[in-house]
Order: structure tokens, then sequence, then C-alpha cells
């Protein structure tokens, strides 16, 4: 009897990937090689497992509404990473603004008054 569950794993985890590169395949097929892009109603009727399943080959996926590629969709991993960078370019220019004087000292009162 111990058996069965591991057995039934792994037909689980060989239907679960049996899916994923059927649909992974299929995707590849209908788009010519264009992996990466999702329609609006492909995300609605297919749900998010067509994200997940190009996510597995992609960095990315635009998801396009009325042809107009809209949105992107990436691992949250790739999206702190990127937040990250885009902090660490805030700072710089921050400090470059500061050492050619681009800056005010002032009151709160008066910053107040300026703003």
């Amino acid at each position: 009897m111990n058996w069965l569950p591991w057995k039934l794993k792994i037909v689980t985890n060989r239907w679960i990937n049996d899916t994923l590169d059927h649909t992974i395949n299929s995707i590849l097929m209908s788009r010519g090689g264009v992996v990466n892009t999702v329609t609006a109603n492909e995300l609605k009727t297919k749900g998010v497992s067509v994200v997940e399943a190009l996510l597995q080959v992609e960095e990315e996926v635009v998801i396009s509404v009325r042809g107009q590629d809209k949105y992107v969709v990436m691992d949250l991993e790739k999206y702190a990473k990127l937040r990250e960078y885009e902090l660490a370019i805030a700072i710089q220019e921050a400090k470059a603004d500061v050492d050619a004087g681009r800056y005010t000292t002032e009151s709160i009162d008066d910053h107040m008054r300026r703003v």
C-alpha cells in the first residue's frame, strides 16, 4: 500500500510536465515562433496557466489587448531585481545633483510655500 502515493506522485508529475510541454508547444506553433505574447482573450480562456507555461521558456510575457502590447508579466524575483536597479540609479542621480549643487537648503515652512 505504501507504493501507491509514490506512484501517484510520479504519474501526477508526468501529467503536469506533459501538460506544460503540450501547452508550450501549442503556443509556439500558433504563434509561428513568437513566444512571449499572450492575448487578453487567451488569458481569459486559458487562465494563468498559459502565462506560467510561457515563463518556463521566456523571462517576460507580454499581454496584448486589442492588438496592442499593454502589460508585461515576469517572475517576482526578476521584478525585485529590476526595482533594485531602478533605486540604485535614483541614488546615483541624487548624488550627482548634490555634487553639482542642484539642491536647496530651506526650512519646512519655506519649502511648503515654494511647492
